[in-house]
């Protein structure tokens, strides 16, 4: 037991006073009297109030004693530590990612996790209350603030399984906005520590304990997988896999290719601890079908064992070239594979505007423009857009470079510095791509209807065409503007994604078929051209819809930091360090109402003693 006011003990020097008053000797009038016979109990008490006398027994002495003690030790404010929670209002986070499915803890870390909110509740008074959120790549309220045990066990006991990754960042924001709206409040965290606290920000002002679940990491999973076709052989694929063990052992295993569900190849691996192995299998004369890598291994989660990919014949793009000729423009484009490119004359733009322009899902106008656009897709190289958005400005010679935005999905893996122009003009509007002294000499625009990328300098007055930079663009841009052929490569998707299905003209719906079985029917909303569906389980989603063949999904977990299961010691929120507390939070429970209590009590009993002593 420890004292939150040792100070107060001071007054105990109040003891000795007590005991010091039973010495003090009495000053009586003297009365003569026949006979002592019956005043012996007087001769007794005028002993005790002699000073010098051997202090007798006395129970009022004692009782009033033990009554000042006890006052003093509930000035001093004694608590001891003990299980359970602290402040009025408690926002406990439940981790529900795919990492706590881990059995290290048995029958699983969720399973104990829920466990121990449950002892938190059971631990509550009957003036704290708690709201409960679950979370894994986005939050989930399970229960808002309440004093009911019976309604937090019973969202504890709704909190499921998930096999998504891990995404804090929402669920402590929240809970921080909370627990600053309703003082005092402290934030209750139940989770392995298998996330990046680093984009958390501060969690200044709250408080915030993390009660760590796990005991040790012995996993290996599947943490990558892609479908590669060689160029220069058709229908001929090789699968990357890679495997990782986060575990302290060696392990040895053997991961089977199954294609179609028919297992067409087997590699030996040996893992070391903390090591990755890479995997390269030869897929020939297919163009379609299911990849399946798996490994069978008793191992603390069961999720990345296996993985999947989708061998898919990409769709065609179709893209309209006006221009009078540029030869690395057309070069660059016939680089990609998968684009079907109509070239027109400049004549070709007859009325100020390209003929059966909604046919293609791409215009690039090389040099020259139209007068006014339809909605749709385009690529302006040297021409001006004609819109109000967007504008060219005056021509500037040899404008240098200073930056780019890299953050748009046209510069991906794209680095200008070496990079010359000799003129080039300036654009006003829309998003600057291409950054100099005198202004962005490229820039995007979104508009809804339209979505453009405008380059403002003939290519030929450039080393740009000479540089990796420039075909790489050309297919980020095709890629950015044609969301079609996006959606194409996503055929392979990791947990938490989006699955979107490209609705048919004559289709209203569709319908989708998850990994478990499990039927959904996806309906068009209004004028839209797609549906989506939350891809929550790792496996294959078929989906069928009318006028449209069937496509397959394949989703993985394919996350380091999920199959990394070691249990975090301790997280960083911004500066802000929470150490990993034992399954029970230890809580500082003052006792100083249980001696005031007592000492009423015993005060109580002095006064009974007094009464009868006197009237006996």
């Amino acid at each position: 037991m420890s004292f939150t006011v040792p100070l107060y003990f001071a007054f105990a020097a109040a003891i000795p006073v007590v005991v010091l008053l039973y010495f003090l000797k009495l000053k009586r009038e003297d009365f003569v009297i026949s006979s002592t016979l019956l005043w012996r109990k007087c001769i007794d008490e005028m002993r005790v109030n002699s000073p010098f006398q051997r202090l007798r027994r006395n129970l009022l002495l004692l009782l009033q004693i033990i009554i000042l003690a006890l006052l003093v030790l509930a000035l001093a404010r004694p608590f001891r530590s003990t299980e359970g929670i602290r402040g009025v209002n408690v926002i406990l986070l439940v981790d529900n990612s795919a990492s706590m499915s881990a059995t290290d803890v048995r029958p699983s870390r969720l399973e104990h996790a829920k466990s121990l909110a449950n002892d938190l509740i059971d631990d509550m008074k009957a003036e704290d209350n708690m709201m409960i959120m679950s979370f894994a790549d986005q939050p989930v309220v399970a229960c808002t603030f309440t004093s009911s045990k019976t309604k937090l066990r019973e969202a504890v006991a709704a909190v499921k399984p998930t096999e998504l990754p891990t995404r804090i960042t929402d669920a402590l924001r929240i809970a921080r906005a909370l627990a600053l709206s309703k003082p005092p409040s402290e934030i209750v965290l139940l989770s392995d520590g298998g996330f990046d606290e680093s984009k958390v920000g501060d969690l200044k002002g709250a408080s915030c304990r993390y009660i760590g679940v796990g005991k040790r990491s012995e996993n290996v999973g599947i943490t990558a997988i892609d479908v590669r076709r060689l160029p220069e052989k058709k229908s001929h694929y090789q699968a990357f896999v890679k495997v990782q063990n986060f575990g302290a052992d060696t392990r040895r295993l053997y991961v089977q290719l199954i294609i179609d569900g028919k297992l067409a190849d087997a590699r030996e691996v040996v893992s070391a601890p903390g090591g990755a192995s890479s995997i390269v299998f030869d897929i020939a004369g297919r163009d379609t079908g299911v990849i399946e890598a798996r490994f069978d291994l008793d191992d603390d989660l069961q999720v990345d064992n296996a993985a999947r990919a989708v061998l898919k014949t990409p769709e065609k793009v179709k893209i309209a070239l006006v221009t009078n000729g540029n030869y690395f423009l057309e070069r660059a484009l016939a680089l990609e594979e998968n684009v079907e490119v109509v070239r027109f004359g400049p004549r070709m733009i007859a009325g100020g505007k390209l003929l059966d322009a909604p046919e293609y899902d791409m215009v690039i106008f090389d040099g020259c423009a139209p007068k006014e656009l339809d909605p749709g897709k385009y690529l302006f190289m040297n021409a001006a857009p004609p819109l109000p958005e967007i504008a060219f400005g005056p021509t500037v010679k040899a404008p240098i470079i200073i930056d780019w935005n890299r953050r748009h999905a046209a510069n991906r893996f794209i680095t200008y510095g070496n990079v010359q122009v000799a003129e080039a003009r300036t654009i006003k509007g829309g998003t600057s791509l291409l950054d100099t002294k005198q202004g962005p000499i490229m820039a995007a625009l979104d508009r809804g209807d339209i979505k453009l990328i405008a380059v403002g300098f003939d290519i030929y007055k450039s080393n740009w065409p000479l540089r990796i930079s420039y075909p790489v663009f050309i297919s980020n841009t095709i890629r950015y503007l044609v969301e079609r052929v996006v959606i194409a490569q996503k055929a392979q998707l990791k947990s938490g994604e989006t699955i979107t299905i490209n609705l048919a003209k004559a289709a209203d719906k569709a319908a989708l078929t998850d990994p478990a079985g499990g039927e959904h029917e996806l309906k068009r909303e209004g004028n839209a051209d797609q549906v989506f569906f939350p891809a929550d389980r790792c496996g294959i989603y078929r989906a069928s819809q009318a006028g449209a063949a069937d496509e397959i999904f394949a989703v993985n977990l394919t996350a380091p930091r999920e199959s990394d299961t070691t249990p975090r010691e301790a997280l960083s929120f911004g500066g802000f360090e929470v150490k990993r507390e034992t399954e029970k939070i230890k809580m500082n429970q003052e006792l100083w109402r249980l001696f005031a209590l007592l000492g009423f009590a015993f005060l109580m009993l002095e006064w009974w003693v007094y009464n009868r002593r006197v009237y006996v």
